[in-house]
């Protein structure tokens, strides 16, 4: 049970806040040869960010650079609505200023949005189906830490209250049973996915999670089922997109010490 210290040490936090290490490898992983140009309109509505300025930006050239494509200010009933043409199905990324930054693909005309600030990080998506898969990977892998955690905390509390005589056994088998099936919903997650470009994204994400032996089994899975992608997943990348910011693991986890 080396998943949470394997990731601890390499100081893996889902943070993308500036960071568009992520699209760098992706962008030459599921990118999409260029087609005719189609007008896309992302519509939302943003509870909490009233008069706030939104942007849609699209990242490329290995995400080096970002192009602006369009920016508006939030109405006074939450709602925006931003245009631009597009090339193929583009990486794109929505900013609210003062609030989250989300990762996009451009896979429809009509995206729709709700981002609402009371209930954040949960936010919905229509219309585009890497984006959706995308933002409900993201939730679910929040959930799965917190929950890993919570686990870390029980046994770090029974380590404490442990009585020298006391059979540890008992608990190690449960705490290692409970972690397991974290692991269990990261993976069961990550294989329903099916979109080419929101599987690479979460695979970036969860390989940090993962034992090697298990990474090795999904990344075989995976290139099975995206071939034109080749699942040239680079294990280093980081999401750009901040709604996981500051969802590190606690560096107390007790996973893989006992």
């Amino acid at each position: 049970m080396n998943w949470v210290n394997n990731a601890m040490r390499q100081g893996f936090a889902l943070s993308g806040r500036g960071c568009w290490l992520f699209a760098i490898c992706i962008a030459a992983i599921t990118g999409c040869t260029p087609s005719e140009q189609d007008t896309l309109q992302l519509t939302g509505k943003a509870p909490g960010y009233e008069g706030k300025l939104v942007s849609l930006i699209k990242v490329e050239e290995h995400g080096a650079t970002r192009l602006l494509l369009d920016t508006v200010r939030i109405d006074s009933a939450g709602f925006f609505t931003l245009k631009s043409i597009i090339n193929g199905q583009p990486w794109l990324q929505l900013d609210i200023a003062q609030g989250p930054q989300l990762l996009l693909v451009g896979d429809g005309p009509n995206i729709s949005l709700i981002i609402d600030k009371q209930k954040l990080p949960a936010y919905s998506v229509t219309g585009s189906v890497a984006s959706k898969e995308i933002a409900d990977f993201t939730q679910s892998l929040r959930q799965n830490l917190d929950r890993q955690r919570n686990i870390d905390y029980a046994w770090q509390i029974q380590l404490e209250q442990q009585l020298p005589d006391s059979p540890l056994a008992p608990f190690q088998i449960k705490y290692r049973q409970d972690s397991l099936q974290v692991l269990a919903g990261i993976e069961s997650q990550l294989l329903a996915i099916t979109s080419p470009k929101a599987a690479a994204y979460a695979w970036g994400v969860a390989a940090k999670y993962l034992p090697q032996q298990r990474r090795e089994k999904i990344s075989r899975g995976l290139s099975g089922r995206f071939k034109d992608s080749s699942i040239l997943w680079n294990e280093t990348a980081q999401p750009a997109d901040s709604i996981m910011e500051g969802n590190t693991l606690d560096s107390n986890s007790a996973v893989g010490n006992h």
